[in-house]
C-alpha cells in the first residue's frame, strides 16, 4: 500500500479552524448591545452607572433592577438569535433575583418557556 487517495472537498460548509472560532463568534455577536437599548440596568457601586449585560465566552447574563427590563432584553434576544440561527438552551438558563422575595416575583420568560 504505496498509493495515497485523493482528498475530499468539503461541500458542508466552512473548515472548522480554532483560531477563527472567537473571531467568528464575535462577529456574531457585534451588535449584542442592541438589546440595551431602551432599558435601564442594573445598579452598580459607580454613580450613574448601570449594567444591563455581561458576555463572558459564549454565556450571557442580562441584568436589571427591573423583572420588566429583563422581559424587554430577553424578548430581544429571542429575535437577535432567531434572525442569526443561534438557539438558547432554556434548560441551562435561569433567573436569579438579589434582595427580594421570590414568592412575590413576576415570571420571567423566554420563548414562551418560563425560565427557572
Amino acid at each position: 500500500m504505496d498509493k495515497m487517495t485523493e482528498g475530499v472537498q468539503n461541500i458542508d460548509g466552512p473548515t472548522y479552524s480554532p483560531q477563527f472560532s472567537p473571531l467568528l463568534f464575535s462577529i456574531y455577536l457585534n451588535d449584542i448591545d442592541c438589546l440595551a437599548e431602551g432599558v435601564q440596568g442594573a445598579l452598580t457601586g459607580i454613580p450613574n452607572f448601570m449594567v444591563t449585560h455581561l458576555l463572558f465566552a459564549d454565556d450571557l447574563s442580562l441584568m436589571s433592577n427591573d423583572h420588566t427590563n429583563v422581559q424587554i432584553m430577553l424578548n430581544k434576544l429571542r429575535t437577535c438569535a432567531a434572525r442569526k440561527s443561534l438557539t438558547v438552551n432554556t434548560l441551562k438558563s435561569e433567573v436569579m433575583c438579589f434582595n427580594s422575595r421570590s414568592d412575590n416575583l413576576p415570571p420571567i420568560f423566554f420563548n414562551g418557556i418560563q425560565l427557572p
